[in-house]
């Protein structure tokens, strides 16, 4: 499934805590097919280097999506370009 085919895409700026505490902000994009049964989301990171850290996942709705971003970022450490 590709992005750019979802309707009606959500646009989402969120800002995460990574596994050291430190802000993280997120560039999500998020949709769900009316016949897909999980939202589908990608999420770039655009302060952890060039190119940007990116993440795809999916969750249960588009209401979750947040929470399921930070979630992941929770668990990992970014990097940081010097």
């Amino acid at each position: 499934m590709d992005m750019h085919s979802l309707p009606k895409p959500v646009r989402l700026w969120l800002r995460c805590k990574d596994r050291a505490g430190r802000s993280v902000f997120a560039a999500v994009t998020a949709g769900k097919d009316e016949d897909a049964s999980r939202a589908v989301w990608h999420a770039i990171f655009p302060g952890t280097g060039l190119p940007a850290g990116e993440m795809l996942g999916s969750s249960a709705s588009l209401d979750d999506v947040a929470d399921d971003v930070c979630a992941r970022v929770a668990s990992l450490e970014a990097y940081r370009s010097p």
